[in-house]
């Protein structure tokens, strides 16, 4: 009944602004005329279903933003999770840091020792290789000096020896030549 006042005022408002030529009928106004007429009708008839559907349109994209919203908490839980970890896994390797450097200093001076203990014994070892060949030099030299002194010798004692030879014939010729 309400909804029959309501249209019926409607009617007579027109009907009076037309009356006094307040409302010209034109284009516009027949296009607006038009309009409130729709929304009207669409008001009384299908003003129950389309509140229904804008109850549940609104119920759904509540869900929907709930369930957004639940799952944004549930990564930022997440991410909170693993920002915690990292920083964990932060802190130990800081205090694992000390640790390493001291390993790693202990084991850089273990190879600069077995390393000089490597070279040393190297060296020792050219060295005995070195003197052993200086002394096997030294016997050859020794044994070519002694050859050498003998041939040079028995050179000079057969020199001599012609000489000798040569200086006695000398002599014997003389002497006989005087005699």
């Amino acid at each position: 009944m309400k909804l029959n006042q309501g249209l019926l005022s409607v009617l007579i408002f027109f009907l009076v602004f037309s009356a006094k030529k307040l409302f010209i009928y034109n284009e516009e106004g027949l296009v607006l005329l038009c309009f409130v007429g729709f929304m009207a009708f669409a008001g009384s008839y299908f003003g129950d279903s389309i509140t229904d559907f804008f109850v549940e349109r609104r119920k759904t994209i509540q869900t929907e933003l709930e369930n957004f919203l639940e799952l944004k908490e549930t990564y930022l839980a997440e991410y909170e999770g693993i920002l915690r970890s990292l920083g964990q896994n932060k802190a130990i390797l800081a205090a694992l840091e000390p640790i390493c450097t001291q390993e790693l200093n202990k084991l850089i001076s273990s190879r600069e020792q077995s390393l000089s203990s490597v070279c040393s014994t190297q060296v020792q070892e050219k060295l005995k290789a070195l003197n052993y060949s200086r002394k096997m030099l030294e016997e050859r030299l020794q044994i070519t000096i002694a050859l050498g002194f003998r041939e040079s010798v028995l050179e000079a004692f057969q020199f001599s020896k012609q000489k000798l030879k040569l200086k006695l014939i000398r002599e014997a010729l003389q002497a006989f030549k005087k005699s």
